[in-house]
This record gives C-alpha cells, structure tokens and sequence, in this order.
C-alpha cells in the first residue's frame, strides 16, 4: 500500500518534526535506566490491556527502525512493563488502521518468518551486553523464544532452539492486535546487585504488508538486518524491590516405541528382519541453585523428538557441520562458545550422545550456567553409554566434561576475557583434553580484537605445553559495521598434533591468512532498497610442514535488499587447490591429486519476504576441479491460512569431467508439510531423497503441549530405498523403521 494513503495530509505534513521529537526523546530516555514500576496486583492474562492493572502504567512509543531509521511509524504502537513478585509483565499495543490486513501466517512453535506480523521483547537479565533472551509472538498467539549471542553479530547470531517456560495471550479488534505477555522470573535468571537488578531491554515490531520493522530504543540499522538485536545498544532498565525465586522443576518422561531393521543372514543372500521393543524413562531437573545460578540434572536422557537433521550433499573435502538441536544443550549455550571463527570449535555439543548419525545412550550428568557479579560459568559433566554396531560394539562407554569461564574486563563494557577446558575420559583409561583462553576486546566503537589459543594432549600423545604442535591459536581484528567501510583481517595456525575430540574441525595442520573488505549501504531517506553492500572475503591457507601454499579461496560479492524484502545475492568465487590426497566425490568419481585453479558465477535471489508465497532460487556455473559445474536449486514456501505452511527445497548438481570422461549428478529434495491445527495441537511431516544413496528419510511427528513443560510427541521415521534390484541382494524396501510415543510433565515444585 502507498504510504501516501496510510497517513492523512495534515499528518505527512509534520512526519519530520515528530520524527525529530521522537527521536530526541527515545535518546534522552537511554541516557538513564528505564524504572520498570511493581504492579500492584497480577493482571488476568487474557490479552485484555484495558483492565485496572495495565492503567496505571506509562506507554512508550517505537520508532522505526527500518526501512528508514527514526521515521515516524506508520502504525502506532506502544508498549508497557511491569513485574510482581512472581512474573515480568509485557503489553504490546499493535494499534493498526486497516485491522483486516493484519497477516498471521503460522501458529507453530518457534518460527516467525517476515510474512508474519509480529512483536518481541528482548531482555539483556545479566546486562552483560553481548547476550540476551528474547520472547515474540504473532496475531495467532503463536510462540518463538530464542537466544541472542555474540552482540547480534554474525549471519544468524539467535538460537531459535531454546526453549522457556512463558505464556502469552492476544486480542484482536478494530484498533489492531494487542499481545499480554507473562515470564516467570525464575525463567528470565538474573543477580540482583545493591539492592536492584540491571538488565538491557528492546522491544521490537514488524509490520509485514509495509516491511516495517518499529523498536524502542531508537537503535540504528547500520549494523545490517541484525541490528535490532544488538545487545549493547538496548536501554538500561532496573527493577528494584524484587524477591529473588529459586525454582526447581522435575520434567520426567515415559517413551516406548518399536524399531525394525533389516541385516544381511550369514549366508548374504537375503535380509532379515530384527525387532525390538524400547520402553524406558527418564528425568530432567532444573534447579536454582541461586537467583543467577541453574543447576540441570539429567538421568537416561532421550532426545527422541528432535527434529531430523537436514541432508546435505558435500562437494568439499571436509566434513559437513550441523547445529545443536537438542533442548538439554540450550541452557546459556552461548557460554559454552569457544570458537576460532567459522572454521572450528573447541566444544561442539553434537559429541556427545551422537555417532555417525547414531543415538549413543546418555546415562546420566549435570550441567550449571551462571554468572556472578562479571563472570560467566559454564559446567557440564555427562556419561554416555556403549554403542553397539551389527559386528560388536562401536564405542565404549565415555565422561564427557567440560568447564567455562568468562569475565567482563575493565576496558569497557563489551570486552571479555575467557577459559575453557574439555575432557574425554573413556574406558580403560584413553582420554583426551582440551583446553585454551580466549579474548574478546572492543578496542574503540565498532573496532574488536578477538584472540584466541587453545591445546589439546591425549593418551597417544602427552601434552607438550610450549609447543606449536598440539596448539591452535587466532588473532583476528575487525570493524563491526554494515553501513560504510568495515574489515576483517585474521592470523591463525593449527598445529598437526592438535586433536579436539570433543570439538569441531574443518582442516588441521595448517596456517591461515584471511581479510574481508566491505562497503555498505543504508539509505537515510525512502529507497526502493534497505541495504547493499560490495565484499571481498579472502583467505590462504599454508602447510605447516613445508609452507607450501595449499588453498587461495577469493570471493568478491554484492548484495542488495529491497523495500518489500527481495533479496540478491551475487559471489564470483575463485579457488585455488593444491590436493596432494585424492578424495571420493561418489563411487565412481574420484578427485586425482594435482593443483587446481576453480572459478566460477554463484547467485540467488528471494522473492518479497512479506508474501504467503516466498520463493529462493540459486545457481552456480563454473570450473570444479577438472570438470565444470553447473548446479541450480529452487525453494517455494507456501502459506495458507495460519494453519498450514508447504515448502520444498529441491537442489541439482552435475559435474562434467573430460579427463576421464565422467559425469557427476545428483539430486537433493526436501518437503515439509505443517498443519497447525492450535498453538498447542500440530503435525509435521518432513520428506527428504538424496540419490547419492537413492534413499527416502521420512520423519513425522505429531506434538500435543496441553501447557508449558507438558508435551506428547509420537514420532515416525523411516529409511527407504529406491532402486532396489541394482543390489544383490536386492536392498529391503526399508532400512529402519522407528515409531516412538513420549511424554514429559513438569512438576515445579516452586
């Protein structure tokens, strides 16, 4: 809709003088601590804002944040605050001047696309100004909580995965749709220091059918899309005279199920089948041990309702990375990250409880996040089980470790300095540990110095403190910034002997050169774009043994988004390769060792993020070590209603090789299909083939969560084969067959 048929004349006419007073009063407003005022009684939380305890609170106004930071919102909207000795209250008032063009797309449990309006409170408990918790909904009353990490930098900076304890109730009418949010305290963890709390606040509105985004305070979108979840630009606010509640909560589940796999007989030609039957049970505890301290205790934990991983098709010579799903994991996982950039981890949580794509059992352990005064700490002790494989067993059982520390340093507000340590102790005494110190300091404004070391020694190798061979370390210094010119130059090293077992890495033995330069666009005025920016991201990697340059990767790009959300992206990679191993593409297909010189064209596009229907198409076309590539993918998402969502990811690779004469393809699907029937009632089905292995993953799941902490999951996953009688034996129709029915209920005893 033309703005110009959203405001009356005489309002246009004076949209400058009270963006200038809004503006000025958000920024004196962040000059002091917002008081957030005690209600005198606990309003029915019904998303009615016009009873007595909502009427003696002040509303503040957003202002906008994008497309044109500071403008005056073309919808109204307010919100107010407040806290009892039980809960933290939020209201949202969404005021709206056409209420029957509100979009609601999804009633599904953490997920808020840009198709969606919505609102969202964000809240720094520990006003460390790097990490916060934030809690949002939509005009269907559906759900997302995540966690905010690393100061809202980086391509996704949210865990999305996070789950708390909160509800939330909406209204809707002629004046638009109003949102009565209740946090229990004990879910939001904080310290109370001289007799208040301190924490960082945003809060945040979209508005989809304008690609409006409204906040408060009056944050800039220099920063890039993120900006809104910058950490240490929210407003200071205090609460005082608040009681400090310590709760412990006992989740136990009942699972049984049945699961049916097909082996080989001893003579090899035919399959049989093996069944077996799981009933077991299990418990997880969450205690308080302190008002800024949580203990979580689990014994026999399950993860059987996490959602499968994606399938991916590899076309490098390294492994693939995929994210931490699982709920016990969540807690504060940002304490937890010790990283050397994009290219490995210190601690990577999918060690532990996960082989190969294989459940190992967890027997039992602890884990405790908090923070004391300027310092984080992590804890986490868990004890899985044995593995068995089809020919004996796969693992031993195994102590996983690990402890975390990070401390505000007195440079300034967002400087950190950290230390980790890892440990994995298996039967019969083979261990490996890890252990390093990390830095992060803002030197000035948007300037950051990141320095980071770490050793590993194991049984097979005893630890050599001063030496460079089980050793890792970054320094990498960069200009923070979306809007104008920023920079990344990065030094590291890797040496041969270092071994993180309970980490994550790409390559080993190595030293590495990196630099990323940017310039970046955020129009001041209406443009038909939000953002642009021109990059060229570079890296080179040397052997340590010899020196020999091993890996040039140089990727000019530019990127641009525009008023409505559409999205393009162009990268003309180069790479240069020098292979001394060969390595598998396929079965057929073998990369032979030599030096290669790759370059090519990649580019994607995605239609308006406001529309029911968004649609990303990619494509690349280029040299692929001897071959040429030529790959394309397409990913519609359907909405209808706020009920069901479709999408489907289809992805195509072919590779063309003269020397030997050879072609390289394959197919990748994936389909997902939702039906919401309520927030607490759905369904989901997710379909995936990859003809690398000419198989169906097939993985359903129907969830019921009557209230917070209770939850009924039955799950279905399949294993299918396709092309059958190429296999002598011919392959079953199914590899393994799961079906699963859990239930969790939370008991809180305070």
């Amino acid at each position: 809709m033309p703005r110009s048929e959203c405001y009356p004349i005489q309002r246009r006419a004076n949209i400058a003088l009270i963006s200038a007073i809004l503006l000025t009063v958000s920024q004196l407003l962040a000059q002091e601590p917002l008081i957030i005022p005690k209600m005198t009684l606990d309003p029915e939380l019904d998303g009615n804002l016009s009873e007595p305890a909502w009427d003696d609170l002040t509303a503040i106004p957003l202002v906008m944040h994008s497309p044109v930071a500071g403008n005056v919102p073309t919808e109204r909207s307010e919100f107010k605050l407040g806290y009892t000795d039980q809960y933290f209250y939020f209201a949202a008032y969404n005021y709206d001047s056409e209420p029957d063009k509100i979009q609601s797309t999804s009633k599904k449990r953490d997920e808020m696309n840009l198709n969606n309006d919505f609102c969202a409170i964000s809240l720094d408990t520990y006003s460390d100004h790097e990490n916060a918790l934030s809690f949002c909904t939509n005009p269907a009353g559906a759900r997302l909580d995540m966690q905010i990490m690393n100061d809202g930098k980086g391509a996704w900076p949210v865990n999305e995965d996070w789950n708390a304890i909160w509800e939330v109730e909406i209204r809707e009418n002629e004046k638009g749709w109003f949102a009565e949010f209740r946090i229990p305290l004990s879910t939001l963890r904080y310290q109370v220091i001289d007799g208040k709390v301190e924490m960082g606040l945003s809060v945040f509105r979209y508005v989809a059918r304008y690609s409006e985004a409204y906040v408060y305070p009056a944050i800039s979108n220099k920063w890039g899309f993120w900006s809104f979840v910058k950490v240490s630009q929210f407003q200071p606010v205090e609460i005082h005279d608040i009681k400090s509640i310590n709760p412990i909560l006992f989740s136990p589940y009942l699972l049984g199920g049945f699961q049916q796999s097909f082996i080989q007989n001893d003579a090899g030609n035919d399959y049989e089948a093996k069944r077996t039957w799981k009933r077991t049970a299990g418990m997880d505890i969450k205690y308080g041990l302190a008002k800024n301290v949580t203990l979580d205790l689990t014994v026999n934990t399950d993860f059987a309702q996490v959602e499968a991983d994606n399938q991916e098709i590899n076309l490098t010579r390294y492994s693939l990375f995929f994210p931490e799903k699982r709920q016990f994991f969540m807690e504060r996982a940002n304490v937890f990250d010790f990283n050397f950039g994009e290219e490995g981890q210190l601690f990577y949580s999918r060690r532990i409880g996960l082989f190969e794509g294989q459940s190992v059992p967890i027997w039992g352990g602890g884990r405790l996040t908090g923070r004391a005064g300027k310092w984080d700490l992590g804890l986490m002790s868990l004890q899985t089980g044995f593995l068995e494989g089809n020919s004996g067993r796969i693992l031993e059982t195994a102590n996983h470790s690990v402890i975390r520390t990070r401390r505000q340093v007195a440079l300034n507000k967002n400087s950190y300095l950290g230390f980790m340590g890892t440990s994995k102790i298996e039967r019969y005494g083979i261990y490996n540990l890890g252990y390093g110190f990390d830095a992060i300091l803002n030197l000035k404004g948007d300037t950051y110095l990141k320095i980071a070391w770490a050793q590993t020694a194991d049984s097979d190798s005893p630890n050599k403190m001063f030496s460079l061979d089980p050793s890792r370390y970054l320094v990498f210094l960069e200009r923070r910034n979306y809007k104008g010119f920023s920079y990344g130059l990065s030094y590291e090293r890797s040496g041969r002997s270092y071994n993180p077992e309970m980490g994550f890495e790409f390559r080993q033995d190595f030293t590495r050169f990196g630099q990323t330069v940017s310039y970046g666009i955020v129009p001041d005025e209406d443009s038909w774009q939000t953002r642009s920016q021109f990059s060229l991201d570079g890296e080179y990697y040397f052997r340590n043994g010899d020196g020999s340059l091993e890996t040039i990767n140089l990727s000019p790009s530019y990127y641009f988004s525009s008023r409505k959300n559409t999205e393009l992206m162009i990268v003309i990679p180069f790479k240069y390769d020098d292979v001394l191993y060969s390595f598998d593409l396929s079965d057929e297909i073998t990369i032979a060792e030599g030096q290669y010189r790759n370059i090519g064209i990649n580019g994607s596009y995605s239609t308006s993020a406001e529309k029911r229907l968004i649609t990303t198409l990619g494509a690349y076309s280029g040299k692929y070590y001897g071959g040429w590539r030529n790959s394309a993918s397409v990913s519609p998402s359907l909405s209808i209603g706020s009920s069901w969502r479709l999408s489907l990811s289809y992805y195509f690779y072919r590779i063309d090789f003269s020397e030997p004469e050879q072609v390289y393809r394959s197919h990748l699907m994936r389909f997902r299909v939702w039906y919401m029937f309520s927030t607490k009632l759905s369904a989901m089905g997710f379909v995936q083939y990859n003809s690398l292995n000419q198989k169906f993953y097939v993985n359903l799941r129907f969830r019921y969560n009557p209230r917070e902490g209770n939850d009924l999951y039955i799950v279905y996953n399949d294993l299918l084969n396709t092309g059958r009688d190429d296999f002598t034996p011919e392959l079953p129709f199914s590899d393994k067959r799961i079906i699963m029915i859990k239930y969790t209920h939370t008991f809180r005893v305070r």
